[in-house]
């Protein structure tokens, strides 16, 4: 099954009314933690929302003035991310979109290590 699935920055009320103009079985959003960081984090409520159309979240981290930063060490609320994933109880895939820091392979480690732990504490 070929699921169609864009990352757009609209409201979550303004998404949902998009598939419900597209108005096919196989329209998804990706999500994208980073890029939905709004002026409050309202990430969990938003994940809750959504949940039906997600089939892909993209990991990144924000800082308020909209800049990526390593994972973490942003405005980003992960804790609270993952405590709507697994409410959801989203089975899909995971794609780290990360600011690679000064050095990329030891970021990326770190980066796996930061989202490990945050899922074992769940």
């Amino acid at each position: 099954k070929i699921k169609l699935a864009i990352e757009c920055n609209l409201e979550a009320e303004s998404i949902k009314k998009l598939a419900t103009m597209v108005n096919r079985e196989n329209f998804y959003i990706v999500y994208d933690t980073g890029n939905r960081l709004k002026k409050q984090n309202l990430q969990y409520k938003e994940i809750l929302n959504l949940k039906i159309y997600i089939c892909h979240i993209h990991l990144k981290d924000k800082n308020w003035k909209g800049h990526n930063v390593i994972l973490g060490t942003g405005a980003v609320n992960f804790q609270s991310i993952f405590k709507a994933i697994k409410k959801i109880k989203y089975d899909g895939n995971f794609t780290f979109e990360t600011n690679r820091g000064n050095n990329p392979i030891k970021t990326m480690c770190e980066n796996k290590s930061f989202i490990s732990n945050l899922i074992q504490k769940l």
